[in-house]
């Protein structure tokens, strides 16, 4: 019995769920390993149609009479990763290396978050470490609405226990948990084609992080500074927006493609971009914002246009309330976390969390 020898077994598994392709919706190949992994045991697992599993052991001698205890974590990731890599989340393993003493994925998301709780559960199962009956719950889904977890049987779960493996720093353990909602907006757009010579303004370089442990650092959004830019000329209208990429991921990235009326835009622009990367120097330090010429072959009407940063510009984002109890603890905060454009119109979505529901 060792728990140095847990901590091992848990790097090993990591580092194998990492050559395993596991982002949201599509985690039935991780699935399989876990499953798998149950059966090379014996230990009695539930496995259910969302790709939910429920992995039962029992107490080992001397616990028998203690209560049972459920550890739970999410098999998916969130898959994003920097604009020029060509990475296929749904088939590709990641590119591991090791920097300054820490694991990282070239070009991506690591999916510590969850994969970490994945792999001590297995490794806590595989170690010979007195415990009293578990029960562990691997979810699915979860960080595209907590699908997984809302689709569970609990007729399946006897433990009044819970430890959720599912926290951001290392040693510190919560009692409580923000609830949060995801709003999808669509809206239809009508284009006209153009001979007026437009632009591409680019941002990237941003620090991101998550929508929730890292909304309160106050860091840049793409989406932010592009309709911030946007809103400083005069009848814009753009040819195509796309941002972000998760609901849960503040964004890091994005381009929009437009034109407008000012005869002296350049320079509007780069007075904005010189404000903003001041404005954000110590948060962003990495802001790189592109301003370059592109021939477009269709915009938006002005109207569409302007809905649509008008609405991005008023939308709130970030963290508007802290715990009058715990100092620096976010209470209610949203993430503008992704644009899209196609010639089917716009898609919006903003993550909002808080941990009293009203607010919510």
């Amino acid at each position: 019995m060792s728990l140095l020898n847990t901590d091992i077994k848990a790097n090993y598994y990591f580092e194998t769920i990492c050559g395993i392709p596991h982002p949201s919706f599509h985690e039935d190949k991780i699935a399989n390993y876990v499953e798998n992994f149950a059966k090379e045991r014996g230990l009695r697992y539930i496995r259910d149609a969302l790709n939910n599993i429920i992995i039962y052991a029992d107490a080992t001698p001397g616990y028998e009479e203690h209560d049972v205890v459920i550890l739970q974590g999410h098999m998916d990731m969130v898959p994003s990763k920097v604009p020029e890599s060509t990475h296929n989340f749904e088939t590709d393993p990641l590119d591991l290396y090791v920097e300054d003493g820490w694991l990282k994925a070239k070009g991506t998301t690591l999916g510590g978050d969850d994969g970490v709780a994945v792999a001590y559960m297995l490794a806590i199962l595989d170690e010979d470490i007195p415990h009293p009956a578990l029960e562990c719950i691997f979810t699915t889904q979860e960080e595209v609405g907590l699908n997984g977890a809302v689709a569970l049987d609990w007729h399946n779960i006897h433990g009044k226990r819970l430890i959720s493996l599912d926290e951001t720093d290392f040693g510190v353990c919560c009692t409580s948990a923000l609830g949060g909602r995801v709003i999808d907006i669509h809206k239809d757009v009508t284009y006209t084609t153009t001979s007026q010579s437009g632009y591409a303004l680019s941002i990237d370089g941003l620090l991101s992080g998550h929508s929730s442990a890292d909304i309160h650092q106050e860091r840049a959004n793409a989406i932010k500074v592009l309709v911030r830019i946007l809103n400083a000329l005069d009848n814009v209208q753009i040819s195509s927006f796309n941002a972000g990429s998760a609901d849960n991921v503040i964004p890091g990235s994005g381009t929009v493609s437009f034109t407008c009326d000012n005869e002296d835009a350049e320079i509007i622009i780069q007075q904005m971009i010189d404000d903003i990367e001041i404005e954000y120097e110590n948060t962003d330090p990495g802001m790189n914002i592109v301003l370059k010429t592109a021939d477009l072959a269709s915009v938006m009407t002005l109207e569409d246009s302007q809905k649509l940063i008008d609405y991005l510009y008023v939308m709130p984002n970030g963290c508007f309330m802290y715990s009058r109890i715990i100092r620096d603890f976010p209470i209610y905060s949203s993430n503008i976390g992704t644009v899209r454009t196609n010639e089917n119109g716009i898609a919006i979505t903003i993550f909002y969390r808080s941990s009293i529901d009203s607010q919510r």
